[in-house]
């Protein structure tokens, strides 16, 4: 992003504008996803949110997607694990882990080349994500799992939930809560 910032004051910066706003985008959306699943379950299982950090961290409800998982279940909305929504949302956080988490990537490719001075760079699997066929639904099935789910708590009457529909308006609920 500061790249690109950069190429619009001096124009002498090469950058893939695409390739930046598309992992901008979907860090912030893992990180929205990872708030929204923190305030259902605040709302909605205060006993295991005290304890999240232990509670989350390992078996079938480790991570993110984990507490997706175990919100679904208590709050009687079916979930496919394997399929979407669901499925594309735990990819997003495979990804995200892959950035927050980096490590070596290794490639192993056998190109023709003429100039020992030219070699191509290999894509980076993990940057270029922006040309990945699941981006395009990244954003519809997050917004469609979180609904699901806040929907569900909003139906119960749970305190604290005020909207049916996860992420409205530009910062959703802003931290409202009516006590």
């Amino acid at each position: 992003m500061r790249d690109l910032r950069i190429e619009n004051q001096d124009r002498d910066a090469y950058v893939d504008v695409e390739e930046a706003l598309v992992c901008s985008m979907l860090l912030n959306l893992a990180f929205a996803i990872e708030a929204h699943a923190n305030y259902l379950l605040e709302a909605v299982c205060p006993t295991e949110y005290r304890d999240e950090r232990n509670f989350f961290s390992k078996g079938e409800y480790r991570g993110t997607p984990g507490k997706l998982y175990f919100l679904a279940k208590n709050l009687n909305v079916p979930v496919k694990t394997g399929h979407r929504p669901f499925q594309t949302v735990k990819e997003l956080f495979q990804w995200r882990n892959l950035i927050a988490h980096g490590r070596m990537e290794r490639q192993e490719k056998e190109i023709e080349c003429t100039d020992s001075n030219k070699v191509p760079l290999p894509e980076s699997k993990i940057v270029n994500v922006c040309k990945a066929p699941w981006v395009g639904r990244v954003v519809e099935d997050s917004q469609e799992l979180c609904s699901s789910l806040q929907r569900a708590a909003y139906d119960k009457k749970v305190k604290g939930i005020l909207v049916p529909k996860a992420f409205s308006g530009f910062l959703g609920t802003r931290g409202i809560q009516i006590i």
